[in-house]
């Protein structure tokens, strides 16, 4: 019984290392915010008057396959108030971004048509 329970755990940590491999090194929370608004600088009408909040990063993702093409990485929630073209904050927006390797992998953001929210594909 012992043998079988070591033998599990064993493999378990393996089988653990090797799905980490696959992602990357797990981002610097800090690094990982910076990258985030580094990418939302070209999509925002005043990235400068932004207001962030994040939560931490808390594991990891594959995007589904109507999502376009396949993206993987570490998941970054934040939450993003900026002003819109008439100079008013427009409230918080959503944005997931997928962090492999240092960089930003693919992002998704949140886009309001009449009563609906949808999530778009942003990079």
């Amino acid at each position: 019984m012992k043998y079988a329970i070591a033998t599990f755990l064993i493999l378990f940590v393996a089988r653990t290392g090797l799905t980490q491999d696959e992602w990357g090194p797990k981002p610097d929370q800090d690094r990982a915010e910076k990258l985030a608004i580094e990418a939302l600088q070209s999509v925002l009408k005043d990235p400068y008057t932004a207001h962030y909040r994040w939560d931490s990063i808390n594991g990891t993702s594959i995007t589904s396959k109507d999502e376009g093409p396949p993206c993987k990485g570490w998941v970054l929630m934040g939450w993003v108030n900026a002003k819109n073209s008439y100079s008013g904050y427009i409230g918080e927006k959503e944005y997931k971004f997928f962090v492999h390797n240092d960089q930003i992998a693919c992002a998704f953001g949140e886009v309001q048509v009449r009563n609906s929210v949808s999530r778009i594909r942003i990079i």
